[in-house]
C-alpha cells in the first residue's frame, strides 16, 4: 500500500437479502394483480345490449379495484417480517384471490335476459357479464383483508421481541 491509498472498513453490514427481500415480494404481488387485471380486461366477455352494442364493461371498472387491491399491498409490504418464508405469504394469497378474479370474470356465466336464450338483431336482449363486475371488488377485499392480516402478523412479531 502507498501513501496515497486509503483503506476504509466496510459499513454496509446489510445482509444480502434486505434490500430485495424487501420489496420482491411486494413486487410480484402487485405484478399478478395487473396481469390478473390485463387478461380480464381482454378475455372477460362483453356487456351486451339488445342493439348489439359491444361495450367491455370488465376493462372499463377493473382498473380500479385492481388500483386498491395495489394499494393495500404496498400497506402490506411496508411492514416486513423478519422471517423469509413468512415474507412470500402474502405474495403467495395475494396471486391466488388474483387469479380466482380471472379466472370467475372469465370463465363465470352470464345474465341474459330477454325473450328466447339465442341473440338475434332487434330481439330486446341484454347480456350482463354479473361475474366480471363483482369479481374484481371481491378480490380486492379479500386482499386488503389479506394484506392487513400480513401486517398485524408483522407488527405482533415485533411486539414480542
Amino acid at each position: 500500500m502507498t501513501a496515497t491509498e486509503v483503506m476504509t472498513q466496510r459499513t454496509d453490514t446489510a445482509q444480502p437479502d434486505q434490500h430485495t427481500g424487501r420489496l420482491l415480494p411486494a413486487v410480484v404481488a402487485v405484478g399478478g394483480i395487473w396481469l390478473a387485471m390485463a387478461l380480464s380486461s381482454v378475455f372477460a366477455p362483453d356487456l351486451v345490449s339488445d342493439a348489439q352494442d359491444h361495450v367491455p364493461i370488465v376493462a372499463l371498472t377493473i382498473w380500479i379495484w385492481g388500483t386498491v387491491a395495489t394499494g393495500f399491498v404496498l400497506f402490506g409490504a411496508a411492514f416486513p417480517t423478519r422471517n423469509r418464508t413468512a415474507r412470500w405469504g402474502l405474495p403467495v394469497a395475494v396471486l391466488g384471490i388474483w387469479g380466482a378474479v380471472a379466472l370467475v370474470s372469465i370463465l363465470a356465466p352470464n345474465i341474459v335476459t330477454g325473450i328466447d336464450e339465442t341473440i338475434v338483431t332487434g330481439s330486446g336482449q341484454t347480456i350482463v357479464p354479473v361475474a366480471g363486475l363483482f369479481a374484481p371488488i371481491a378480490g380486492a377485499v379479500a386482499t386488503g383483508f389479506a394484506c392487513l392480516a400480513a401486517a398485524w402478523s408483522a407488527v405482533s412479531e415485533r411486539r414480542r421481541l
